[in-house]
């Protein structure tokens, strides 16, 4: 099979670990179908755009799903053909066909950037999310209280339940990504001795506990606004410092170790495991299958209101201006 990520990293070299995951999951869809199984030498199934056309078209995927699709195509195309450094690709009919098709479904999405209907059938509200979490809180106080600390015995329903409720905690009190999947434990002290910090931690201080993340959105802070550094609330802070104690979870360790992928899931990453996670646990304990998206969708909504959401879009779209000018420009 032809090295993927190193025809991503040719064509787009500061692409996140995640990206480039994403992309292969994409690309092995192709390079693995049996119409292409041969052919992966010559690379030559890349220019054949009808049938790659009906194998999305034949798939139920969204509108989102299917421009992620012609994206990984279009990189595939640059990747192959000299990447950043070349203007080869950008001739190709191939590569012109995935771009018109990923140009054109961005268009849609852009007209629809409203929540879906199979977005609305599963968006909880936050009373809904609460009652959860007034129902899992009194049975991990019982099961901590009765937990053998020295053989740090941990049943996979208990542990579930702990890991979603400090999740769910996290999701209503930050506006975050899935980069909450990365976060590895330091102290102050160590993380003060590391000379170009790149990844996402969260910092244990006697009087306080910090989420700094370097990486989140896209491939680093520094295309993304900067270093996020944000301060748990006291009641945060408890929950998680319960969550370190009750997996032993050491200093340089990940925070959520169960989210992490093993050696074999090679397309795999934290991120993808914790909505994944997330929606599971939803549908089994709520009824609805939840994402990290639709969390954060509900969070913003509980704090701004709908109806002012809905009021800016509307200005936005009458006036012809951006949401972040109205914002910006005119609501201060």
């Amino acid at each position: 099979m032809n090295n993927l990520t190193e025809y991503i990293l040719k064509a787009r070299p500061d692409s996140a670990e995640s990206s480039i995951k994403a992309y292969t999951r994409i690309l092995q869809k192709f390079l693995k179908h049996p119409n292409f199984i041969g052919e992966n030498d010559n690379e030559t199934w890349i220019e054949d755009t009808e049938w790659i056309d009906k194998y999305i078209d034949g798939q139920e995927f969204t509108n989102s799903t299917r421009r992620n699709y012609y994206v990984a195509l279009m990189i595939y195309c640059e990747g192959l053909n000299g990447g950043k450094y070349s203007q080869k690709w950008q001739e190709l009919p191939e590569y012109l066909h995935f771009k018109n098709n990923a140009d054109t479904l961005n268009d849609i999405l852009k007209q629809n950037k409203g929540t879906t209907e199979k977005q609305a059938e599963n968006m909880p509200s936050g009373d809904e999310i609460q009652q959860l979490l007034n129902k899992m809180k009194p049975k991990i106080k019982e099961y901590r209280a009765g937990l053998d600390w020295s053989s740090k015995t941990m049943p996979k329903d208990e542990n579930n339940m702990f890991m979603a409720y400090v999740l769910i905690n996290i999701y209503l009190e930050l506006e975050v990504r899935n980069e909450i999947a990365t976060l590895t434990l330091l102290g102050k002290r160590e993380y003060n001795k590391m000379k170009e910090p790149n990844e996402n931690f969260i910092i244990l201080e006697k009087g306080k506990t910090n989420i700094i993340r370097h990486k989140y959105k896209t491939a680093n802070a520094k295309s993304s606004g900067g270093t996020k550094i944000n301060e748990l609330s006291p009641n945060l802070k408890t929950i998680i410092n319960q969550w370190i104690k009750y997996r032993n979870i050491q200093k340089g360790q990940k925070l959520f170790p169960d989210l992490q992928p093993n050696e074999e899931a090679k397309t795999s990453t934290a991120e993808l495991n914790l909505t994944k996670f997330l929606q599971r646990y939803f549908e089994k304990n709520l009824g609805k299958k939840v994402s990290t998206t639709l969390m954060a969708k509900m969070n913003i909504q509980e704090k701004i209101g709908k109806e002012a959401i809905e009021t800016i879009n509307k200005i936005s779209k009458t006036r012809g201006t951006s949401q972040t000018t109205i914002t910006t420009t005119y609501g201060t």
